[in-house]
C-alpha cells in the first residue's frame, strides 16, 4: 500500500510540474497517452487511484442523490465498476498501443469514452 500512495505521490508532482510550467491559476494540467505511455505501471496505477479518489469523493459529497444536469458521478460509478485497477490499466495501454495516432487524447477523455460510457449505455 505504500508503494501505491508513493506512487501516488511522484503522479501527483509529475502532473503538477508539467502543468505548473505550462497552465494558467485557472487551468489543470491534463495527462494524455503521451504521458501514459512514459508512464512506469505504478504511476499508471496511481493515476487512476487518484481519479477513483476524486470520483468517490463527489459521490459522497453529493449524497448519492446528485441533481442529474450536474454531475457526471451516475456515469462514472457504474461505467468503471466492472472494471479492476489492473483491467483499466490494461485497457488504456492498448488502447494507445492501437491509436498510436491519438497519444495527445486525454487518459481522462478515453476513460469516459471508451469504458464509462458504454457500459452505461448497453442495450
Amino acid at each position: 500500500m505504500n508503494r501505491i500512495v508513493s506512487a501516488f505521490a511522484v503522479v501527483l508532482a509529475l502532473v503538477f510540474c508539467l502543468g505548473a510550467a505550462t497552465a494558467s491559476a485557472r487551468e489543470l494540467p491534463v495527462v494524455t497517452g503521451e504521458h501514459w505511455v512514459k508512464s512506469t505501471e505504478g504511476e499508471r496505477k496511481a493515476f487512476l487511484l487518484g481519479a477513483a479518489t476524486i470520483i468517490g469523493l463527489e459521490y459522497q459529497v453529493q449524497g448519492g442523490a446528485p441533481a442529474e444536469d450536474k454531475t457526471l458521478v451516475d456515469t462514472w460509478v457504474p461505467g468503471l465498476s466492472p472494471y479492476t485497477l489492473e483491467t483499466l490499466v490494461k485497457g488504456l495501454d492498448d488502447y494507445y498501443k492501437n491509436n498510436p495516432g491519438k497519444l495527445n487524447r486525454p487518459v481522462i477523455e478515453v476513460l469516459w469514452t471508451e469504458f464509462a460510457l458504454p457500459n452505461v449505455y448497453k442495450k
